[in-house]
């Protein structure tokens, strides 16, 4: 079977899909993790031949980067003419290699179409190359000038296909609503259950079928303070689950950018306040939702060390505290303002003169409104790359880490003043007990939005016109 490719993506799918090695009797070709190489084909009609590919060749202990410009099989040897360049000089190598068993031997059943072939030769012979740290793995010294192109200047158009993982609740309506005020037309999205994200067969099927452009990770197991101290095992499973599943499905299917969601319980117990990105695993997380946290770090450093490894474009968003349309008011399993609005509600209707909130009423939070959290995500999906991350954090240490990005206010409140500014838009006349018997959680959580402030975005809805408008449709939905 032949195939045509004139698109990266299409081309870095098939590639990644048939894995990255072909073995040899005494020396092997490792292909770029990033997909800007292709293998060799068996025509079918009993010639082999090789097409042109991408490889590193070695050559006197060292790997360079290669093309291979002309192959025709002679006996039962392959031959390569590589050329590369390294400072001002170019190389032309003749070299052989025989196939240590040619059916069994993974291969790359397609071809690249000839104009876009040309244009990858083009850009690649025009490289200076330094040899890798490590064999046969992509490291930033080759990757970073085929990334810059392409990867690292994705744009988002209005005719993408983008695909929301979790559009009912929260965050992903909020999302679906702000892509649709901008004329976003192409818009992706499945109930649980038309799409168990849980499944990793079902997810491998839905992404090869519907081949998105660009992927939202909304999609999440989550809760307040009892939902996480009781459902402690649900909450670390389905969300490493859903997670695992649709990163590593958007890198097999080439997306050109996925933005994940987490939360910043992320964030150290004692951690400075504000909390900035670089507090990430500087010491121990809260207890109540340790198991949630966790998952959401790993689905930060999957996100980066996809990146790292293939030259993917996943960027992690830690929203703070949220509230809005669709929010969750079970008092069971919601957060603390979604929960304060239900009961306080209900108390006026039933004339009930005192209400119960858990804990002191002194730890202070910050809050976001969901539809405010929405337009950074959009405005991220749109305007920012990986490699603009990579920039801004760029210091002397080889090291990339902390590449996610807060989204919040700057500002908190004590669970006090909430509790009082919620009494007062809902009208409640009664009195407000504190039981300080309860777990407070930690004390101050309040996020530095500085890097997504930098790069150009801030909220504009203030606390108290949000709150007006999450009970506006609380009232309207839930009576």
């Amino acid at each position: 079977m032949n195939k045509q490719f004139d698109k990266w993506n299409d081309l870095k799918k098939d590639i990644h899909t048939n894995n990255s090695l072909i073995k040899f009797q005494q020396r092997h070709i490792v292909f770029m993790k990033i997909g800007t190489n292709v293998g060799y084909e068996q025509d079918g009609k009993g010639d082999d031949f090789l097409r042109p590919i991408l490889v590193y060749k070695k050559f006197n202990n060292q790997l360079f980067l290669g093309i291979p410009l002309t192959s025709r099989i002679k006996d039962d040897k392959f031959h390569f003419e590589f050329e590369y360049k390294k400072g001002k000089r170019s190389f032309a190598i003749l070299s052989q290699m025989r196939l240590f068993d040619i059916k069994r031997a993974k291969y790359y059943d397609g071809k690249i179409s000839n104009d876009y072939f040309e244009k990858l030769q083009d850009k690649l012979l025009k490289l200076i190359v330094t040899p890798p740290k490590k064999g046969g793995e992509c490291t930033k010294a080759i990757c970073e000038d085929i990334l810059s192109e392409k990867h690292n200047n994705v744009k988002l158009n209005k005719t993408d296909k983008i695909y929301i993982a979790g559009h009912r609740g929260l965050v992903g309506s909020a999302i679906v609503k702000n892509l649709e005020s901008k004329g976003y037309t192409n818009l992706v999205y499945k109930t649980h259950k038309e799409l168990d994200l849980l499944d990793t067969n079902v997810v491998k099927a839905f992404f090869e079928e519907e081949k998105p452009e660009f992927v939202i990770l909304a999609a999440a197991k989550v809760g307040g303070i009892v939902a996480n101290n009781t459902y402690r095992a649900d909450f670390i499973y389905e969300n490493l689950q859903i997670q695992n599943n649709i990163i590593h499905q958007s890198y097999l299917n080439g997306v050109q950018k996925l933005l994940f969601l987490g939360s910043t319980c992320i964030y150290p117990k004692n951690a400075p306040q504000p909390m900035k990105e670089n507090s990430l695993l500087t010491s121990e997380l809260e207890y109540t939702n340790e198991p949630y946290a966790i998952a959401k770090i790993a689905g930060i450093k999957m996100c980066e060390s996809y990146n790292l490894q293939y030259g993917t474009n996943f960027i992690s968003v830690m929203p703070t505290n949220l509230y809005g349309p669709n929010d969750n008011f079970d008092l069971e399993t919601s957060h603390v303002l979604p929960a304060l609005l239900r009961k306080m509600h209900e108390a006026k209707l039933s004339n009930t003169p005192k209400v119960e909130i858990w804990g002191s009423g002194r730890p202070r939070r910050e809050f976001l409104y969901s539809e405010d959290m929405a337009d950074a995500c959009v405005f991220i999906m749109k305007n920012i790359n990986f490699k603009d991350i990579v920039n801004q954090n760029s210091s002397k240490s080889d090291e990339i880490r902390n590449t996610h990005i807060n989204i919040g206010t700057g500002v908190d409140i004590s669970i006090k003043e909430l509790a009082l500014t919620i009494k007062k838009i809902v009208g409640y006349e009664g009195e407000l007990y504190f039981n300080d018997t309860k777990p407070d959680g930690t004390m101050v959580k309040l996020t530095d939005p500085s890097k997504l402030s930098a790069l150009g975005w801030k909220h504009t809805v203030e606390l108290e016109d949000g709150i007006k408008r999450a009970y506006e449709w609380y009232l309207e939905n839930n009576n």
